[in-house]
């Protein structure tokens, strides 16, 4: 064999990593194609969009790795990373419209309150004075709230709260349960504009997930804000640990039943959130007014009812954002950006913010709205 030759041939490590070079770049392509391909009709994409930036990680470290060994092989990563340039902008922006637009701008925040712990205990209603504080600190013009919480026994209840923090007059309800019950656990628009109209997209009677809108008079003009929540997880309690200590289970029946559990609750959301998405897609498609849709949708930027519902839209983050975009501060894996702000071209959108407040599982997303006349 000749030096060339010898200088060619792989390592069995060279040949080992090689192959598993190869499996981050198709799990990354796959991540690509997932906002395009409904999970109603084949799911398993939907997972790789999921982890869409880890994916992009481990195919940046196999690149760095060829290239230090000098090897052209780093262009497999490296390709696909390029393919898939557009997304990135999704997840993290180095800086975006900053006081740069002039006219009345309308502050619209978005935040999943997560019940408010049930306002029971001494704790919990000193998150809700937390709670308060930002509200008044921020002081949005429309403010979208999924898994509201509300008590009839309570004193002071929060809506009441929540509008004076605000200095808002108006506002939509609309409960996640159609039974009557004592607590009010909805889905809440507040808004300091008149609101001349709401109404619901429901999905399933019995589903967290559905969708509030509201038409809100500004000036003369009348806007249409959807507040919505897609179908969620549903992981338990017993879920949450297991993940937190799966690489220390040593039971292997327990680690495949509780793994083919999650798998099961992860594609019934997948395909659940698709055919929501596609109403919600279908609704706005008749909408008269300028429209702005809000809410927690439970899915990354690399999913299907993110590119479903955003098609003709704009990201608010993307427009004003800077940093990265995270939005979830919950037990599962990081980066995941599942709030958002979206609107139309009657807006133009700056100053984008995520608040860094501990209060829920999710953090408040906020940015100014100028209706372009």
């Amino acid at each position: 064999m000749s030096k060339k030759e010898r200088k060619k041939s792989l390592s069995i490590f060279e040949f080992i990593l090689l192959l598993l070079n190869f499996l981050a770049v198709l799990a990354l392509i796959f991540s690509l194609l997932s906002p395009y391909v409904s999970p109603d009709i084949f799911f398993l994409f939907a997972f790789f969009g999921l982890v869409f930036p880890y994916l992009v990680l481990v195919n940046g470290i196999f690149v760095v790795i060829w290239i230090f060994k000098k090897r052209k092989y780093f262009l497999l990563s490296l390709i696909v990373l390029l393919i898939g340039w557009n997304t990135y902008e999704k997840y993290f922006q180095f800086g975006g419209k900053e006081n740069e637009i002039t006219g009345d701008k309308i502050k619209i925040t978005s935040y999943n309150v997560r019940v408010f712990n049930f306002c029971d205990s001494y704790e919990e209603q000193q998150l809700l004075k937390n709670f308060y504080k930002f509200i008044n600190k921020v002081s949005p013009d429309i403010l979208c709230l999924q898994e509201f919480y509300s008590d009839k026994n309570i004193t002071v209840p929060p809506e009441l709260n929540i509008s004076q923090s605000m200095n808002a007059d108006f506002s939509a309800f609309s409960k996640y349960y159609l039974f009557q019950t004592q607590r009010n656990y909805s889905i809440a628009t507040f808004s300091k504009y008149p609101v001349l109209n709401e109404g619901t997209l429901r999905f399933n009677d019995k589903t967290k997930a559905f969708c509030l809108f509201t038409d809100i008079l500004i000036d003369n003009d009348t806007i249409r804000i959807y507040n919505v929540h897609l179908e969620s997880i549903q992981l338990s309690e017993d879920d949450y640990s297991f993940v937190s200590e799966i690489a220390s289970t040593t039971d292997k029946k327990n680690l495949k039943e509780k793994s083919a559990k999650i798998f099961y609750k992860l594609k019934y959301a997948f395909k659940s959130r698709a055919r929501q998405a596609d109403v919600i897609y279908e609704h706005i498609q008749k909408c008269p007014y300028p429209l702005v849709v809000c809410g927690d949708f439970n899915d990354t930027p690399s999913s299907y009812s993110y590119n479903v519902i955003t098609e003709n839209l704009k990201d608010s983050f993307i427009e004003g954002g800077k940093g990265y975009g995270k939005t979830y501060d919950g037990n599962l894996p990081a980066f995941l950006r599942i709030d958002y702000v979206l609107h139309d071209d009657n807006f133009i959108s700056c100053d984008f913010e995520t608040s860094w407040i501990e209060l829920s599982d999710h953090y408040p997303v906020t940015t100014d709205l100028i209706l372009n006349k």
